[in-house]
């Protein structure tokens, strides 16, 4: 990995190599399991361009009000740098992010590669992909976090305590019931 450049070359035992262009988010230490943005680490010389995704991430936490995007440094607790590298490629519409272990932690980029695009999720594997989610990662805001989820698919979400609802070109295209915690229960989808 070249950070001067903001390039990432990864060679495969029958392929070509490959380059893609990387931004520098950020870096985890194994030692203080602390996360440290790259707009604030001024231990690295790394050009601001290749910096500028971290950058435009704290300035969407400023207008956005996320206290983890503007904080140069977090603890991370539960959940560690992987967790914000996807938050942050999915922010970006990155299309993958890469981990660079080095001793005592690691580096995080935000990987923009074309070729490792994949097709889009089709519509109705929304609910279970959502529940396999709920299940293996604990989500302290599931109603939150499934709103966002949907809009990422460019839906208007209207949302409530009990109830949530994406929709498409002003028709219902999911609905789910939600608990007390916000958990989703019943699901429906809408084929149009």
């Amino acid at each position: 990995m070249d950070l001067e450049k903001g390039v990432l070359a990864l060679v495969s035992r029958d392929g070509p190599r490959r380059q893609m262009t990387v931004q520098l988010l950020g870096s985890e230490s194994e030692e203080s399991n602390t996360w440290l943005w790259a707009w604030a680490n001024d231990c690295v010389s790394v050009p601001e361009r290749v910096r500028s995704l971290a950058i435009a991430i704290r300035q969407w936490g400023e207008k956005h009000q996320v206290d983890a995007l503007v904080r140069p440094h977090l603890a991370l607790g539960r959940f560690g740098g992987r967790h914000i590298a996807a938050a942050a490629t999915v922010l970006s519409k990155g299309d993958g992010y890469y981990r660079a272990p080095y001793e005592g932690g690691a580096a995080y980029v935000v990987v923009q590669a074309p070729e490792l695009r994949s097709p889009s999720v089709p519509s109705v594997r929304i609910p279970r992909i959502f529940v396999e989610t709920l299940s293996k990662d604990p989500i302290a805001d599931p109603r939150r976090a499934l709103a966002g989820y949907l809009r990422s698919f460019g839906w208007d979400v209207r949302s409530s305590p009990e109830r949530i609802e994406a929709l498409a070109n002003g028709e219902s295209v999911f609905t789910a019931s939600l608990d007390a915690q916000g958990r989703p229960g019943k699901m429906e989808f809408r084929i149009r």
